[in-house]
């Protein structure tokens, strides 16, 4: 029987973010640097995802290559909030993004169910 070790023991996120910081490996100083942002982030999934969502895509890669996950931001979100405790939803329960960041809208073009609606108050005579 082999043990796995529970995500409570061992050394607190801050002191393992320091431990990275002072390493020779300049992959893991540069995390360390990207870590230590959310360091400063209220401990809740919603907060640490908007966090998440502010990353540069450099700075995704080399938290990729640091933790050896590759193409998967919603496993790459599960791993960043487990190492520092905070408690994730299970894979199943939400839908997975398909990408790390919130989808970005066009805000020049309006969409089409805003022109329909504002086309039916004018018809109709009332306004918004």
């Amino acid at each position: 029987m082999t043990s796995v070790r529970k995500p409570a023991v061992g050394p607190n996120p801050v002191a393992r973010i320091q431990g990275m910081k002072r390493s020779r490996d300049p992959l893991r100083r540069q995390c360390g640097l990207f870590l230590e942002g959310f360091g400063e982030t209220l401990r809740t999934e919603g907060a640490f995802y908007l966090r998440f969502c502010t990353l540069a895509p450099m700075q995704v890669a080399a938290l990729e290559a640091l933790w050896g996950i590759s193409g998967d931001p919603w496993r790459l979100f599960r791993r960043l909030c487990t190492f520092f405790r905070v408690s994730p939803a299970p894979s199943g329960a939400r839908k997975k993004p398909d990408r790390a960041c919130l989808p970005q809208r066009d805000l020049a073009e309006p969409s089409q169910s805003s022109l329909s609606s504002s086309s039916r108050c004018e018809k109709s005579g009332t306004t918004r």
